[in-house]
């Protein structure tokens, strides 16, 4: 009996592997997101309490090297916010060049499994049209041996 061999099961295990470390990237990707958006969340607020405590301070009277450090450290902030916005900017752009790769992949292994499928169908088929023949062959011996 034979054994169905699809011709192209290396090519679509080879596309399934792809598949399979470019969804573990975007995952990777996709939790980097996560951590930086988190980072600038604490920043931001950092910078609302670190507002409203010198807004007590301003009320309450001020020094001016506590106007500077006020100064100094919201522009800290400031800088590590723009650092995360391009850091996020990057890596959101990376996900969608993932997600572009990952749907072309998908249709790909979608179009090799029907083909694979495709190729069963017809490997069925010529089982079963041999079989039939195999027993039109017999039957046909058997009637033409038996005159």
């Amino acid at each position: 009996m034979k054994k169905f061999k699809f011709t192209l099961e290396k090519y679509l295990d080879m596309k399934i592997g792809e598949d399979e470390k470019l969804k573990r990237s975007l995952s990777d990707i996709t939790n980097e997101i996560g951590i930086v958006n988190s980072r600038i969340a604490d920043i931001e607020e950092k910078e609302a309490h670190r507002r409203r405590e010198h807004s007590e301070n301003c009320k309450k009277g001020i020094t001016g090297i506590g106007l500077h450090e006020y100064s100094e450290y919201m522009g800290y902030l400031h800088d590590m916010r723009i650092e995360l916005d391009k850091k996020l900017e990057k890596l959101t752009k990376k996900s969608d060049e993932y997600k572009e790769k990952l749907i072309i992949l998908t249709n790909e292994i979608k179009a090799l499994n029907k083909m694979k499928e495709e190729q069963k169908q017809a490997f069925l088929k010529e089982i079963e049209d041999d079989a039939t023949r195999q027993i039109d062959e017999f039957v046909s011996f058997k009637a033409y041996s038996s005159l």
